[in-house]
């Protein structure tokens, strides 16, 4: 009967390594696996500077759930960083195939700004042309036992949002 036990017991330990191993994989392969989609417009361009509106969609194509912090998102524009968004303390649950969708983040742009690394750009927006920039969304992936930062560069033009139509 003793050896029965110590083979119950050792099969309940190996299985619990096992399925500890596999959840801490399916873990570390979400955070590899995370997609971002960025969109971005001008919100107001004003005296004091531009402000770009951007959505973020969060895309988890992973069995593993687990939450992030709320995105931190800074513009480049020629190797400059020429904008970066408020930092939030927030966590999004991102669940098992699912996405999030963060919507209103505003990047003010200041005239200093505009003035000494993106007036060209500028003078093309209002123009209605693209403006090519970079946008660098930077989080944090929770995985309940550890914590991973995450960093993803997009190329993307930036244009006037299209006025509203009655």
């Amino acid at each position: 009967m003793k050896t029965w036990k110590k083979i119950l017991i050792g099969s309940s330990l190996a299985g619990a390594l096992v399925a500890g191993y596999n959840y801490v994989r399916n873990l570390n392969n979400a955070q590899n696996q995370l997609e971002t989609l960025v969109s971005a417009n001008i919100h107001k361009i004003s005296l004091s500077g531009l402000i770009v509106r951007l959505d973020i969609t969060l895309k988890n194509p992973s069995k593993g759930s687990f939450s992030i912090k709320y995105p931190f998102v800074k513009l480049i524009y020629q190797g400059s960083t020429i904008g970066s968004s408020l930092v939030v303390d927030k966590n999004i649950k991102l669940s098992a195939f699912g996405q999030a969708v963060i919507s209103g983040i505003m990047v003010e742009i200041p005239v200093s700004g505009i003035l000494s690394s993106a007036f060209s750009a500028i003078k093309d927006l209002l123009a209605d042309k693209g403006v090519k920039v970079t946008v660098k969304t930077i989080t944090a992936i929770d995985l309940g036992w550890k914590t991973f930062d995450f960093e993803k560069t997009d190329e993307i033009i930036l244009k006037q949002a299209a006025p509203k139509q009655a």
